[in-house]
């Protein structure tokens, strides 16, 4: 692998022999960089779905990081419910608490007490289904 551990790109552009060089690529990425340079978009229905796409959320009143993302699971293995929406994502950390990492059906995300967590065409804080691009 030429870019070693620096997997997730971090600037706009086709890839170039020079790029990892010039520090386009990171071991990190934050949600919005995740979004923007190294996923495409796959759809806001969840009937298209794959396991390991990306689900973004938009909240743009937070200043700091505005953008959120989830994994779909699907059908994970240890599944006894038979369900096959599962997704994975971490609360969030704060100055007074790390958060937690939490599996959650989307089903169960569609009741979410705050619509804007809700992962439904019709919600404008949910941004769709997104495909890692080193996975195509």
């Amino acid at each position: 692998n030429p870019l070693g551990e620096k997997l997730f790109r971090t600037d706009y552009g086709a890839y170039d022999a020079g790029d990892p060089i010039a520090g386009k690529f990171s071991e990190y990425a934050d949600a919005r960089t995740l979004k923007n340079h190294n996923t495409f978009f796959v759809g806001r229905e969840r009937a298209r779905a794959e396991t390991g796409d990306l689900i973004f959320f938009q909240q743009p009143w937070v200043q700091k990081y505005p953008f959120h993302v989830m994994v779909f699971l699907g059908r994970p293995r240890d599944n006894h419910e038979g369900a096959s929406d599962w997704v994975v994502y971490h609360t969030g950390s704060s100055p007074q608490d790390k958060g937690t990492v939490k599996r959650v059906r989307l089903s169960v995300l569609d009741r979410h007490p705050d619509k804007r967590w809700r992962p439904r065409e019709g919600n404008s804080n949910f941004l769709g289904f997104f495909r890692l691009k080193i996975l195509e």
